[in-house]
């Protein structure tokens, strides 16, 4: 279908916690069209993302306001170009969102009929509503999922999209997602989560730093791993992000892993790049104090006036 009006017949309201890109899909589909067409109505080449400088036409388009497509669709720079804003939180890595590579829960996506936008982030990777794994790809023919598809409950290989044999996700994981389904829908990092979701002091941290934490300490599967340097940039599976969440949790907590042997399983080069890349002081001082005391880093001297006051931290 080509558009030749400005607006779509068929206006539909996003809900509060729903994904940018997602609310385009099924609003687009419930009119009979398709990402691509709305690309091409918006001049935007055939795999282009939408990105939040589309707002104002997106919003004239769907018929809503367009700070809300401001708010839930990224703000890329081009001087930084893997720094991101969207949800009301910033991110620092590029794969810290999913923007080509959706994961979903197929029981809410048929319950509810739409897409959250806490399945947006790399990390979240279980449903708490339903104790289960979060998709990305279709259960029928294996392959992976896309927003480019016909509808939010079909896959782009045509086939309504099912969760196949249920597997109940871990405890741990589940905590877990309750703690960053907690921290998304605030932006204030220094409110208090409770001392039942207080992961490890990840509790002061930005989305953004807590992600860089859990990944820095999950990523290698075994000491010496030799890691692509494409680490923060590459978008895994989300069954490889659950293996990363989990021994990452496993090691903050200490159950995996002797102190003295850390040097050989966190990313040093995550943590470094936190320091210099953050949200807020509580993340710089986070990552300087595991490199000083992981690696024995001297960034307070080599840093000088970028590193803000540093605060006492107790880690681990």
């Amino acid at each position: 279908m080509f558009f030749s009006e400005a607006t779509l017949p068929v206006s539909i309201v996003p809900y509060d916690d729903e994904s940018g890109i997602g609310y385009c899909l099924r609003s687009i589909s419930r009119n009979g069209a398709s990402l691509h067409g709305l690309r091409r109505l918006l001049g935007i080449d055939n795999i282009g993302r939408f990105t939040a400088r589309h707002a104002s036409h997106l919003g004239r388009v769907f018929q809503q306001p367009s700070h809300w497509f401001e708010k839930a669709l990224p703000s890329i720079e081009k001087t930084r170009p893997y720094q991101r804003d969207c949800y009301g939180h910033r991110w620092f890595s590029k794969n810290n969102l999913r923007s080509q590579s959706p994961q979903v829960c197929v029981q809410c996506i048929h319950a509810k009929g739409y897409c959250r936008a806490v399945w947006d982030m790399s990390i979240a990777n279980v449903c708490v509503e339903h104790q289960c794994y979060l998709m990305d790809y279709c259960a029928k023919c294996r392959k992976t999922l896309r927003w480019d598809r016909p509808r939010v409950d079909v896959g782009h290989c045509g086939h309504i999209l099912s969760s196949g044999a249920f597997k109940k996700a871990p405890d741990a994981l589940i905590r877990f997602q309750t703690f960053l389904e907690k921290k998304f829908a605030i932006t204030n990092t220094k409110t208090d989560l409770g001392d039942a979701l207080n992961f490890f002091g990840l509790d002061a941290l930005s989305l953004s730093g807590v992600h860089a934490i859990v990944a820095s300490f999950g990523l290698r599967s075994k000491p010496f791993q030799v890691l692509h340097s494409t680490i923060r940039t590459r978008e895994y599976r989300t069954d490889e992000w659950c293996e990363f969440v989990s021994r990452g949790l496993n090691r903050l907590s200490g159950k995996d892993f002797s102190e003295d042997g850390l040097g050989y399983l966190v990313v040093e080069s995550m943590l470094e790049h936190m320091a210099l890349n953050h949200d807020s002081v509580q993340d710089q001082h986070f990552a300087v104090a595991l490199l000083e005391r992981i690696f024995n880093k001297k960034l307070r001297a080599e840093l000088g006036s970028r590193l803000e006051r540093l605060s006492q931290l107790e880690l681990l």
